[in-house]
């Protein structure tokens, strides 16, 4: 009977367990994004990491047309196991998968659905998780009088990760277009509260929207802001090439 007992407790504290997680998890990724997170399912595995399908991220203000910012149909997201042993879960690694980003440009207002993004350790103090976008979809939108009309679509796989040598800093790596057909950009960068720089080359070969493609092989920008929103942008570009686009068939 000890046994049957002991037995019976175990799978209720990994019940409780797992609502627990579940609900930090979503909970923490609210906090990363400081947007509204919505998921069709949230599961629990042994290893202590949570399983998200059909996860949506959007802005807290409700429009009336869809001004979802991401779609992803899975996510996995892991806590850290000293956080755990602590009785203080945070996320460590989230990896998101076959995703769309949408980046949404209001006419009428003039406003982006991004802007909605403010990204912070959730948590509290300390470093963000790694963040991994696979097998996914950049996409830039525009809106006007409620109808959204998708633009411009390219092939998106990106990682972000914290910076060693910081506290606060985030360093990421972004692919587009990795298909033999189309143009390939890749760039890294920097983040830090406060400043960003970016360096790398970047193809619109991939965006069938432009009349031209061009290229630019050698980039590297640096943008300082604060939170009145004044800013001072650094930029050198080498190597721009352009080309007419061929016409799709």
């Amino acid at each position: 009977f000890a046994k049957v007992d002991v037995g019976r407790c175990f799978v209720a504290v990994f019940i409780l367990a797992g609502r627990a997680l579940r609900q930090i998890a979503i909970g923490q990724i609210i906090e990363l994004t400081n947007a509204k997170v919505e998921a069709k399912s949230v599961g629990f595995k042994l290893d202590g990491s949570v399983f998200i399908e059909k996860l949506v991220i959007r802005p807290y203000q409700k429009q009336k047309y869809d001004d979802a910012i991401l779609k992803a149909e899975t996510v996995y997201a892991r806590f850290g196991k000293v956080s755990l042993l602590l009785l203080r879960p945070r996320l460590k690694e989230i990896s998101v998968n076959d995703f769309v980003f949408d980046a949404q440009y209001d006419l009428d207002t003039g406003r982006w659905n991004v802007g909605a993004l403010k990204i912070k350790a959730p948590g509290g103090p300390g470093k963000m998780p790694l963040v991994r976008l696979e097998r996914g979809r950049l996409q830039y939108s525009k809106v006007s009088g409620g109808r959204r009309e998708v633009a411009a679509v390219v092939p998106l796989d990106a990682r972000f990760g914290p910076a060693e040598e910081t506290r606060d800093g985030y360093r990421f790596n972004i692919t587009t277009a990795e298909r033999a057909d189309f143009g390939k950009s890749t760039l890294t960068g920097f983040w830090q509260p406060g400043r960003i720089t970016i360096a790398g080359g970047i193809s619109s070969a991939d965006v069938p929207a432009f009349e031209r493609s061009w290229t630019i092989n050698v980039l590297a920008a640096e943008l300082n802001y604060d939170q009145s929103n004044v800013f001072s942008l650094k930029l050198r570009i080498k190597d721009l090439l352009s080309t007419h686009s061929p016409s799709p068939d």
